[in-house]
């Protein structure tokens, strides 16, 4: 397992960091985890997106040092996205547990 530790200097730099995990992950299938200190930031869904006043709470949050941040639609979180597919079963799987 790939162990990456350290915080860049940006929230975007971070992000591409991370980007680029999911991407070795994702080619060589061999686990990785990131540790680090992320940066101050106020992470917002879609429902608080439809919320009244939204763009107001965006505001206050950046003016208060932690900038608003928002999953894209359909984008599964960083930690998410770098977990390997599982692997099928194989042929004659039925579902079920067997006890020994």
């Amino acid at each position: 397992m790939r162990v990456y530790r350290g915080r860049e200097d940006s929230i975007e730099a971070d992000r591409a960091v991370s980007d680029r995990v999911v991407e070795r992950v994702a080619a060589d299938r061999e686990p990785a985890v990131r540790v680090w200190r992320p940066h101050r930031q106020v992470a917002f869904g879609r429902r608080d997106a439809r919320a009244e006043r939204y763009d107001r709470a965006r505001e206050l949050a950046d003016e208060r040092g932690s900038p608003p941040s928002r999953t894209p639609r359909g984008s599964p979180s960083p930690s998410v996205a770098a977990r390997p597919a599982k692997r099928s079963p194989g042929a004659g799987w039925t579902g079920r547990s067997r006890t020994a």
